[in-house]
């Protein structure tokens, strides 16, 4: 397969948009990313706040390492990480 047979499949619309429901102040839901391009996920819509929460402090997600907010590649959930520190630490 080509990369000319890839290329409208990453940017088509046929990507599913699977909604994820978090844990806000105002109980919002945040849509998991657009779709993956080389194995890495990428989300191109407009950055939100909430989505920038949920990526990067987000309590009821246990990943470490969260699609990013914009963008492609990973974000790292600090809540994530802060807490397997401090349980490494026995804390």
């Amino acid at each position: 397969m080509g990369v000319g047979a890839v290329w409208p499949k990453i940017f088509s619309s046929d990507f599913p948009n699977r909604s994820v429901t978090v844990a806000a102040d105002n109980d919002t839901t945040v849509l998991e990313p657009q779709g993956r391009f080389l194995g890495l996920p990428y989300d191109l819509r407009r950055p939100s706040l909430e989505r920038f929460k949920a990526r990067f402090w987000n309590p009821e997600d246990e990943r470490v390492l969260t699609p990013m907010a914009f963008g492609w590649g990973y974000a790292i959930n600090l809540h994530a990480a802060s807490s397997r520190i401090m349980s490494m630490l026995g804390e």
